[in-house]
């Protein structure tokens, strides 16, 4: 079940995305399309938390949110290899990605400006 930012606070918060991500990751294969992955686990969360944004990438970044739940799901492809994603649901913050762009390496939404590789967030109208 979803919570409104009012109903929700961040242990809360927390136990729901690492319960989502736990589900998302038993469900992937041996040879995922990574920047499905990202925009699915995206889409997942902006729906689930209308209050919050959302951030899938894959390292190197540097990341400062407000009210953030930061969790890692590791996506394997290509049959024998994985790649780690850190996964934040937050607030509002700013973002820099410091390594290549593609959805196979970050996917974000929803309240955002973006310059680049920089991103500003804002709270979520809802």
């Amino acid at each position: 079940m979803a919570f409104h930012a009012q109903d929700i606070d961040l242990q809360q918060l927390a136990e729901e995305v690492i319960k989502a991500l736990n589900e998302i990751a038993s469900g992937l294969g041996t040879d995922q399309d990574l920047g499905k992955v990202t925009r699915d686990i995206v889409g997942h969360f902006l729906d689930a938390y209308p209050a919050y944004n959302c951030m899938v990438v894959h390292p190197p970044h540097i990341a400062t949110f407000k009210d953030c739940v930061k969790q890692e799901i590791r996506v394997p492809y290509d049959y024998v290899l994985s790649r780690l994603y850190k996964v934040y649901v937050f607030k509002e913050g700013t973002f820099t990605l410091l390594g290549d762009g593609g959805y196979e390496n970050w996917c974000f939404g929803c309240n955002f400006e973006r310059d680049g590789k920089h991103v500003t967030f804002k709270l979520r109208p809802y």
